[in-house]
């Protein structure tokens, strides 16, 4: 289900919008006073002792901010869970040692009597390229597998750097062999047995040895690659991003700045055809990530779209050149799908990305005609995008891969995104100002169907569903996205109540169908993250604002019935309590069916469990 805009508010076109708009001063006095609380801010800084940090405006904890409950809850410490070390934990204790590096003796001799038997690494290798589509971005499929065979005849000639890459292969192979065969057997979570552990830790460190032992400040060949390959190593499945993850994305992209990275490939007569075309697929990966991670940190951009001239990378498979190949092919057309082709979309929508990023992050207020302006780009993109990756239902999906479901579903949040970044500084706004509605109503049904898909994938991720075995490598990535829709909803709700509940105002126009529908998917989004759990302190905070929203709406509308109560003789049930009543109905029949779910779900692997037993199957 994708909530939409009710029926009764129409969107005004971008035609009917004035190219500027007024600010806070040209509104009603009474209501600006009151809205002081609730004011834009130029972002949050926590200066707390053990790790003071700054986030920009459009931060989801900075936008919560302007709202003093809210603000309270988001300054309380959430402690980490006490849970045995698993997989997913096994690095929580430990910093990325790239930042502080040892002092390392080790030789070029200890690194490869480190490599276990070529059968070992085999596996390994083949189930991280079937799992990991990253990938193919930063590794050109048959040239690896050239060096990955001369590897095994001459490893004394192997560069020190490339060891790194395989080493990390060999982590990221762990990772995905463990979960997949939890997935396999229908296991959301699973303890991984001390000698993985083990193994997990001494493939990261060898990684990490190699990359320090290969001089990676010097920008030798495969520096860029392996750093990415790093960047995923050592934050997999982790529930958070700490603050390491920016410091060694901002290596990264000085690296890739001093290696020119930045300037398209065909402009240096000594870079190949071949070259140019991986530096594009590298160049492409490192802005997305830089992008995401500006948003996630609510920090300024450190790419700069005017600096680069880079052209997308074109639409073939890896075995349409090599590195003999002296012209590049004609890219494929955009029906053809490629794992270039993933890369070249999320490319053009980044691009888009980038420039609302920085509109958003200016220090002074830009005119409303260039925020119409990136949204006609963003319409723009959503209607000539390849066909295989527009948004469908899951019924319109039977034949699709999973991996391809994810990637439209993924597409579709990043679009969405991108409108809510756009427009919401203009939510408050578009409340009184009409040539402000459309960004009002754009910013509110964006958000709301960011949490329709996160309803979707979550009954579809269950054991059952058939997107479970590929859940757990999105999960996390996902989470920010849903983090920003709801922070947007909060504010928007809160806002609301106060204002209503404020008699100072007694014009304020009350929208009660759009509180009550966005209540209602706050409702959701809140049952299902207490239903996932999870070790995300940033999730576990966001669960406290959504309830202390719930709450306030509930005690709002409990005062208002009394208030009616005590000026009424005769017994009279308002709209907003039939709509409460219909919302707790809601809730029940929703935890009812959550728990049939979860009782089919036990079933089901008791049953796997016990059909496997009896064959005597299952996997050592």
């Amino acid at each position: 289900m994708v909530f939409t805009a009710s029926k009764n508010t129409a969107k005004p076109s971008i035609q009917q919008i004035s190219s500027e708009i007024p600010d806070d001063r040209a509104v009603d006095s009474s209501l600006v006073s009151h809205l002081q609380s609730l004011s834009e801010n130029l972002g949050r800084i926590n200066l707390d002792n053990e790790e003071p940090n700054y986030v920009e405006s459009t931060h989801w904890t900075a936008i919560l901010d302007g709202i003093s409950e809210l603000k309270d809850s988001l300054n309380e410490k959430v402690e980490p869970e006490n849970v045995p070390k698993t997989i997913a934990n096994i690095q929580e204790t430990s910093r990325p040692t790239l930042l502080c590096p040892e002092e390392y003796t080790i030789s070029k001799h200890d690194i490869l009597a480190a490599i276990p038997p070529k059968a070992v690494v085999d596996s390994l290798v083949a189930t991280c390229f079937t799992h990991a589509e990253i990938l193919y971005v930063l590794l050109h499929a048959p040239t690896f597998q050239k060096q990955y065979e001369s590897f095994w005849k001459q490893p004394q000639s192997t560069p020190i750097m490339w060891m790194a890459i395989l080493y990390g292969l060999m982590c990221m192979g762990t990772h995905y062999e463990f979960f997949s065969v939890l997935a396999s057997e229908k296991i959301a979570a699973g303890i991984l047995p001390i000698e993985s552990q083990n193994q997990v830790e001494m493939f990261r460190r060898k990684m990490i040895q190699c990359i320090v032992l290969g001089g990676y400040t010097k920008g030798v060949p495969h520096t860029i690659e392996t750093l990415l390959l790093y960047l995923h190593v050592e934050f997999l499945g982790k529930p958070d991003s700490p603050t390491e993850f920016w410091l060694l994305l901002g290596i990264l992209v000085r690296l890739a700045y001093r290696l020119g990275y930045h300037r398209d490939g065909s402009q240096i007569p000594s870079i190949t055809p071949f070259e140019a075309e991986m530096r594009r697929r590298r160049w492409c990966s490192i802005v997305q990530m830089e992008t995401m991670a500006s948003t996630q940190f609510g920090l300024p951009k450190m790419i700069k779209e005017s600096q680069s001239d880079v052209a997308p990378p074109h639409n073939l498979f890896d075995e349409d050149f090599d590195e003999s190949t002296t012209k590049l092919p004609e890219s494929r057309p955009i029906t053809t799908v490629t794992p270039s082709l993933y890369l070249i979309t999320k490319t053009n929508l980044f691009s888009i990305f980038g420039r609302i990023s920085e509109l958003t992050l200016q220090t002074t207020q830009a005119p409303y005609a260039e925020v119409m302006t990136l949204d006609k780009a963003l319409d723009d993109f959503q209607k000539n995008m390849p066909p295989s990756f527009k948004m469908r239902s899951m019924t319109q999906s039977i034949t699709d891969r999973p991996e391809l479901i994810f990637q439209r579903i993924w597409i579709a949040l990043l679009h969405l995104k991108c409108k809510c970044v756009l427009h919401r500084r203009y939510l408050r706004v578009g409340r009184l100002d009409k040539r402000c509605t459309y960004s009002r109503i754009t910013c509110i049904d964006s958000a709301l169907q960011m949490l329709s898909l996160q309803n979707m994938l979550y009954g579809e991720s269950l054991p059952n569903g058939r997107l479970f075995q590929e859940y757990w490598r999105y999960s996390s990535m996902l989470k920010q996205e849903y983090l920003l829709a709801v922070a947007i909803l909060c504010v928007d709700v809160y806002t609301d109540l106060e204002l209503e509940d404020s008699p100072a105002n007694p014009k304020y126009p009350v929208d009660k169908q759009s509180r009550y529908r966005i209540l209602d998917a706050i409702r959701i989004a809140l049952s299902i993250w207490e239903q996932e759990g999870g070790e995300s302190l940033e999730a576990k905070k966001a669960q406290s604002a959504l309830q202390l929203v719930l709450d306030k709406a509930k005690n709002t509308d409990a005062s208002r019935r009394s208030r009616q109560d005590g000026s009424s003789s005769s017994p009279h049930i308002s709209h907003e309590a039939d709509s409460f009543s219909f919302g707790k109905i809601c809730d029940a029949l929703l935890l009812h069916l959550m728990l049939i779910q979860v009782f089919r779900n036990r079933l089901l692997i008791f049953t796997s469990f016990e059909f496997s037993n009896a064959r005597g199957g299952g996997r050592a």
